[in-house]
Protein backbone atom coordinates (compact mmCIF):
# COMPACT_ATOMS: atom_id res chain seq x y z
CA UNK A 1 0.00 0.00 0.00
CA UNK A 2 2.89 2.33 0.84
CA UNK A 3 4.48 1.71 -2.61
CA UNK A 4 1.21 2.50 -4.38
CA UNK A 5 0.79 5.72 -2.41
CA UNK A 6 4.39 6.71 -3.14
CA UNK A 7 3.86 6.33 -6.90
CA UNK A 8 0.71 8.44 -6.80
CA UNK A 9 2.51 11.17 -4.88
CA UNK A 10 5.49 11.12 -7.33
CA UNK A 11 3.18 11.37 -10.33
CA UNK A 12 1.20 14.15 -8.72
CA UNK A 13 4.36 16.09 -7.82
CA UNK A 14 5.66 15.78 -11.40
CA UNK A 15 2.33 16.96 -12.80
CA UNK A 16 2.23 19.95 -10.44
CA UNK A 17 5.82 20.87 -11.40
CA UNK A 18 4.82 20.84 -15.10
CA UNK A 19 1.89 23.14 -14.39
CA UNK A 20 4.11 25.55 -12.45
CA UNK A 21 6.72 25.67 -15.29
CA UNK A 22 4.08 26.27 -17.97
CA UNK A 23 2.45 28.97 -15.84
CA UNK A 24 5.85 30.59 -15.40
CA UNK A 25 6.27 30.79 -19.19
CA UNK A 26 8.69 27.88 -19.72
CA UNK A 27 7.69 26.01 -22.90
CA UNK A 28 6.46 22.48 -22.35
CA UNK A 29 9.16 21.09 -24.67
CA UNK A 30 11.88 22.49 -22.40
CA UNK A 31 10.10 21.36 -19.30
CA UNK A 32 9.88 17.82 -20.72
CA UNK A 33 13.64 17.52 -21.25
CA UNK A 34 16.24 18.03 -24.04
CA UNK A 35 14.92 18.84 -27.51
CA UNK A 36 16.22 18.13 -31.00
CA UNK A 37 16.83 21.00 -33.39
CA UNK A 38 16.74 20.42 -37.16
CA UNK A 39 17.59 22.54 -40.17
CA UNK A 40 17.35 21.97 -43.91
CA UNK A 41 19.69 23.46 -46.48
CA UNK A 42 20.41 23.10 -50.20
CA UNK A 43 23.99 22.72 -51.43
CA UNK A 44 24.84 23.47 -55.06
CA UNK A 45 27.47 21.10 -56.45
CA UNK A 46 29.38 21.93 -59.62
CA UNK A 47 31.24 19.27 -61.61
CA UNK A 48 34.04 20.87 -63.59
CA UNK A 49 35.14 19.20 -66.83
CA UNK A 50 38.51 17.50 -66.95
CA UNK A 51 40.87 16.86 -69.86
CA UNK A 52 40.81 14.71 -72.96
CA UNK A 53 44.38 13.42 -72.99
CA UNK A 54 46.58 10.46 -73.88
CA UNK A 55 49.79 8.83 -72.75
CA UNK A 56 51.79 6.18 -74.59
CA UNK A 57 53.25 3.35 -72.54
CA UNK A 58 56.26 1.12 -73.05
CA UNK A 59 55.88 -1.52 -75.76
CA UNK A 60 56.15 -5.17 -74.90
CA UNK A 61 59.33 -6.99 -75.86
CA UNK A 62 59.27 -7.52 -79.58
CA UNK A 63 59.69 -10.87 -81.22
CA UNK A 64 61.21 -11.27 -84.64
CA UNK A 65 60.06 -14.04 -86.92
CA UNK A 66 61.61 -14.86 -90.29
CA UNK A 67 58.53 -15.49 -92.39
CA UNK A 68 60.44 -16.55 -95.48
CA UNK A 69 63.69 -15.81 -97.26
CA UNK A 70 62.60 -12.32 -98.21
CA UNK A 71 60.74 -10.95 -95.18
CA UNK A 72 61.08 -10.46 -91.42
CA UNK A 73 58.16 -9.90 -89.05
CA UNK A 74 58.36 -8.00 -85.75
CA UNK A 75 55.46 -8.37 -83.29
CA UNK A 76 54.81 -6.25 -80.18
CA UNK A 77 52.02 -4.70 -78.13
CA UNK A 78 51.88 -0.96 -77.47
CA UNK A 79 49.64 0.38 -74.65
CA UNK A 80 47.99 3.76 -75.12
CA UNK A 81 45.94 5.27 -72.27
CA UNK A 82 43.17 7.72 -73.11
CA UNK A 83 41.62 9.84 -70.37
CA UNK A 84 38.25 11.38 -71.16
CA UNK A 85 37.22 13.36 -68.09
CA UNK A 86 35.23 16.02 -69.97
CA UNK A 87 31.85 14.64 -68.90
CA UNK A 88 30.28 15.49 -72.25
CA UNK A 89 30.00 12.03 -73.81
CA UNK A 90 31.13 13.52 -77.14
CA UNK A 91 33.32 10.53 -78.02
CA UNK A 92 36.87 10.64 -79.37
CA UNK A 93 39.15 9.35 -82.11
CA UNK A 94 42.73 8.10 -81.80
CA UNK A 95 44.95 8.36 -84.87
CA UNK A 96 48.51 7.22 -85.51
CA UNK A 97 51.23 8.41 -87.87
CA UNK A 98 54.37 6.30 -88.38
CA UNK A 99 57.06 8.70 -89.56
CA UNK A 100 59.51 5.90 -90.18
CA UNK A 101 62.52 4.77 -88.25
CA UNK A 102 65.10 7.06 -86.79
CA UNK A 103 68.00 4.65 -87.32
CA UNK A 104 67.62 2.08 -90.11
CA UNK A 105 64.71 1.72 -92.48
CA UNK A 106 63.63 -1.80 -91.55
CA UNK A 107 59.85 -1.59 -91.66
CA UNK A 108 58.19 -1.28 -95.01
CA UNK A 109 54.71 -2.15 -93.79
CA UNK A 110 53.01 -1.76 -90.42
CA UNK A 111 49.71 -3.42 -89.48
CA UNK A 112 47.66 -3.20 -86.31
CA UNK A 113 46.44 -6.80 -86.15
CA UNK A 114 44.14 -6.33 -83.19
CA UNK A 115 43.31 -4.20 -80.20
CA UNK A 116 41.89 -4.68 -76.72
CA UNK A 117 40.38 -1.99 -74.51
CA UNK A 118 40.22 -2.10 -70.73
CA UNK A 119 39.19 0.29 -68.02
CA UNK A 120 38.05 0.49 -64.44
CA UNK A 121 34.55 -0.61 -63.45
CA UNK A 122 33.34 2.98 -63.18
CA UNK A 123 34.55 3.88 -66.68
CA UNK A 124 32.66 3.60 -69.94
CA UNK A 125 35.57 1.75 -71.59
CA UNK A 126 34.68 -1.96 -71.60
CA UNK A 127 31.45 -1.29 -73.52
CA UNK A 128 33.13 0.89 -76.14
CA UNK A 129 32.91 -0.57 -79.65
CA UNK A 130 34.91 1.23 -82.31
CA UNK A 131 33.59 1.61 -85.84
CA UNK A 132 37.17 1.01 -87.02
CA UNK A 133 38.17 -2.64 -87.12
CA UNK A 134 41.48 -4.47 -87.47
CA UNK A 135 43.56 -5.19 -89.40
CA UNK A 136 44.54 -1.56 -89.94
CA UNK A 137 47.38 -0.79 -92.34
CA UNK A 138 49.50 2.17 -91.20
CA UNK A 139 51.72 3.70 -93.91
CA UNK A 140 55.39 4.08 -92.99
CA UNK A 141 57.48 7.10 -93.97
CA UNK A 142 58.07 10.79 -93.48
CA UNK A 143 55.06 12.96 -94.21
CA UNK A 144 52.51 10.13 -94.48
CA UNK A 145 48.96 10.92 -93.43
CA UNK A 146 47.80 9.75 -89.99
CA UNK A 147 45.40 6.81 -89.83
CA UNK A 148 42.45 6.56 -87.44
CA UNK A 149 42.98 3.41 -85.38
CA UNK A 150 40.16 3.60 -82.80
CA UNK A 151 37.15 5.71 -82.00
CA UNK A 152 34.77 5.90 -79.08
CA UNK A 153 31.24 6.68 -80.26
CA UNK A 154 29.18 9.25 -78.31
CA UNK A 155 28.39 8.29 -74.70
CA UNK A 156 31.24 5.74 -74.57
CA UNK A 157 34.98 5.88 -73.85
CA UNK A 158 34.53 8.07 -70.78
CA UNK A 159 36.96 7.61 -67.90
CA UNK A 160 40.46 6.15 -68.17
CA UNK A 161 40.73 3.62 -71.01
CA UNK A 162 43.81 1.59 -71.93
CA UNK A 163 44.11 0.43 -75.54
CA UNK A 164 46.59 -2.35 -76.24
CA UNK A 165 47.60 -2.13 -79.90
CA UNK A 166 48.89 -5.45 -81.27
CA UNK A 167 51.34 -4.32 -83.94
CA UNK A 168 53.18 -6.23 -86.64
CA UNK A 169 55.88 -4.64 -88.78
CA UNK A 170 57.24 -6.29 -91.90
CA UNK A 171 60.63 -5.62 -93.46
CA UNK A 172 63.11 -7.20 -95.83
CA UNK A 173 65.13 -10.18 -94.65
CA UNK A 174 68.21 -8.35 -95.92
CA UNK A 175 67.84 -5.62 -93.27
CA UNK A 176 70.94 -5.42 -91.04
CA UNK A 177 70.77 -6.77 -87.51
CA UNK A 178 70.26 -3.59 -85.56
CA UNK A 179 68.00 -1.86 -83.07
CA UNK A 180 65.52 0.36 -84.82
CA UNK A 181 63.31 3.07 -83.33
CA UNK A 182 59.99 4.04 -84.86
CA UNK A 183 58.89 7.67 -84.68
CA UNK A 184 55.16 7.46 -83.90
CA UNK A 185 52.87 10.45 -83.58
CA UNK A 186 49.55 9.83 -81.84
CA UNK A 187 46.72 12.34 -81.98
CA UNK A 188 43.51 12.38 -79.95
CA UNK A 189 40.57 14.42 -81.21
CA UNK A 190 37.08 14.97 -79.92
CA UNK A 191 34.22 13.28 -81.75
CA UNK A 192 34.07 10.74 -84.55
CA UNK A 193 36.01 10.89 -87.80
CA UNK A 194 34.31 11.64 -91.08
CA UNK A 195 34.69 8.41 -93.05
Amino acid sequence: MFLYTSRILSFGAGFILMLVLVAAGVPAALAAGPSVSTATTTIALTIHPGPLSLTVGTPSASTTVVRNDSEHEIDYTLPVTVTDARGTGAGWTLSLQNNGETTTQFAQTMVIQGLTITGSEDSMCPNTISTISAPIVVPVGTGVAPVSVFNAPPDTGMGICTLNLMIVEFGPASAPVNTSSDAFTFALTSGMPIL
